[in-house]
């Protein structure tokens, strides 16, 4: 049985993982680049569908130069495993975007670790993988 506790993660959770994805398209706009400085651990890892691993600053780094970004990124199919201050979150993103000029474009299966860290959630690893086309 789910406590009060477990519920009021979840919602947090689900909050957060839709904030991300907002702030990864908005990134020009300053709340964004904060959110994520605030959200994602010290020690973050994020490897992308092409299998480069990259770290929190590299990560905000491709965000603020404008060398990425993004006509629409939307999140569906979110599924989330509590465990007690660790969490896992399975989502689905349909996105179109430019990478230095290169295109991005399809749906990606994002798999992402959270840890409550000092009293809150903080996303320290993620998992992209490029999705067959439905």
């Amino acid at each position: 049985m789910s406590t009060l506790q477990d519920i009021q993660d979840e919602h947090a959770l689900v909050a957060i993982n839709i904030t991300i994805g907002q702030a990864e398209k908005w990134a020009a706009q300053s709340w964004a680049i904060t959110f994520l400085e605030y959200i994602l651990a010290d020690d973050f890892r994020f490897r992308r569908a092409t299998g480069e691993e990259v770290m929190k600053k590299d990560y905000l780094e491709a965000l603020t130069s404008g060398a990425r970004t993004y006509e629409y990124l939307d999140s569906d199919d979110v599924k989330m495993d509590l465990l007690g201050e660790r969490a896992t979150v399975t989502l689905r993103v349909t996105t179109k975007g430019y990478n230095n000029n290169r295109l991005i474009e399809g749906q990606f299966r994002n798999s992402r670790i959270f840890e409550k860290r000092q009293g809150r959630w903080q996303l320290v690893a993620w998992q992209n993988t490029s999705m067959t086309q439905p």
